[in-house]
């Protein structure tokens, strides 16, 4: 958290935030679980590869949680294959 600012109330920057606590990174593609990987804490990102068809496809990225809920990712950067 950072210091406060002069104002009324209490800046968001402030408040202390609260790590997730997420076990695996998951790829579901068209409601098909693809690719699985664990999440490790020293790590940044986690890294999944799948082969697509061409086309439109749903793509729903989501992380797991040590009490099994599931959590969409905040985002999601697609390469193709070299």
């Amino acid at each position: 958290a950072l210091p406060n600012v002069p104002g009324s109330s209490k800046a968001f920057s402030t408040i202390p935030g609260k790590a997730f606590d997420f076990e695996k990174a998951t790829l579901r593609i068209d409601g098909n679980d693809l690719a699985s990987a664990p999440v490790v804490d020293s790590e940044s990102h986690v890294k999944l590869t799948a082969t697509l068809t061409a086309g439109s496809h749903r793509l729903a990225p989501f992380f797991t949680a040590s009490t099994g809920d599931e959590l969409g990712a905040y985002y999601l950067i697609v390469e193709p294959a070299p």
